[in-house]
């Protein structure tokens, strides 16, 4: 899993990477004279060649990193308005608004030539990078994750040339810094704020005393948080994953046929439990409660799980 994670990621740095080594050709050479020439290529292809190798090994022979990258490639997500209204929403939530239109504007001000078309090809870079994964840049926050090294350049270039802090009186550079930490603290508060609206302490004893409750032999098929490795980490049962809706949008959307009849039954087919945590998305599933709860016991239910008994079902 983390090899196959790995290759994933250096998937995704390609993107960046190919965008500022092309913006620096850009910035010195011309189209035509950059496809005529030869050095280049040859670039090109000592750096393809070992990464092609690796992913033939690694598919043919050892094989399973196949599926690293199924279910990411929607080129029909491209024609729909909700998909860049999803992703603007995304960067909204990863960066803000403000920062982004600031960062944008300090790449186009670079003054150096090759550093502003490196900025650029980065930026386009990231463009190509939403566009081959169109489901997951506008749908999981994380995968914006890479603006905030062309935010910090492009933000850092428009406030030098703004606010030319050097020639600045000693008056002015006091009022800027106090500018600065202002700006700081009431972003810093900010997200103190939300994370403190949330609180995390009791996950810890809750997943242990499940898995303690479950037992560690026990096969579990859970519908919780984080794909059910919470369940795995803290309480040290392992749990087959249900799909949540989304993830069967996903596979619907991909081309894939879901029966849930047929889905269902091969799933808990030799389980001992079902572990409900996701309570809101549970009632969003009608045809999963239907089946659990006219088939199968309720062993135990609180406000924050409701577990079902699958080796006893009810007759």
């Amino acid at each position: 899993m983390l090899g196959g994670l790995a290759i994933l990621i250096k998937a995704v740095a390609v993107f960046f990477v190919a965008g500022i080594w092309i913006g620096l050709l850009l910035s010195q050479m011309k189209i035509m004279d950059i496809l005529k020439n030869k050095q280049l290529w040859l670039v090109v292809m000592l750096c393809l060649i070992p990464y092609m190798l690796f992913m033939l090994y690694a598919n043919v022979y050892a094989g399973g990193y196949s599926a690293q990258f199924s279910l990411r490639f929607f080129p029909q997500l491209w024609s729909q308005v909700g998909f860049y209204l999803r992703w603007v929403g995304t960067l909204r939530k990863t960066i803000g608004l403000e920062w982004l239109v600031l960062g944008l504007v300090g790449a186009l001000l670079v003054d150096d030539k090759s550093l502003r078309w490196m900025l650029i090809g980065a930026w386009i870079g990231y463009l190509v990078f939403g566009f081959t994964l169109p489901y997951h840049i506008s749908s999981h926050d994380y995968y914006n994750l890479p603006v905030y090294l062309m935010l910090s350049l492009g933000i850092g270039n428009f406030f030098q040339i703004a606010i030319p802090f050097e020639s600045a009186k000693w008056l002015q550079k006091i009022a800027l810094i106090g500018l600065l930490l202002f700006t700081t603290a009431i972003y810093s508060y900010e997200a103190y704020s939300t994370l403190k609206k949330t609180d995390y302490s009791e996950e810890v004893s809750f997943w242990q005393s499940m898995g303690a409750q479950l037992g560690m032999n026990s096969k579990v098929v859970a519908l919780s948080e984080d794909y059910g490795y919470r369940l795995a980490y803290w309480g040290w049962v392992s749990p087959l994953n249900w799909m949540t809706r989304d993830d069967i949008r996903l596979r619907t959307e991909s081309g894939q046929k879901y029966d849930f009849q047929s889905y269902f039954d091969s799933t808990v087919q030799g389980k001992d439990f079902f572990l409900v945590t996701l309570l809101d998305e549970f009632d969003h599933q009608p045809d999963l409660k239907k089946a659990l709860l006219e088939k199968y016991p309720i062993q135990q239910k609180t406000d924050r799980f409701i577990l079902f008994d699958l080796k006893s079902p009810i007759q």
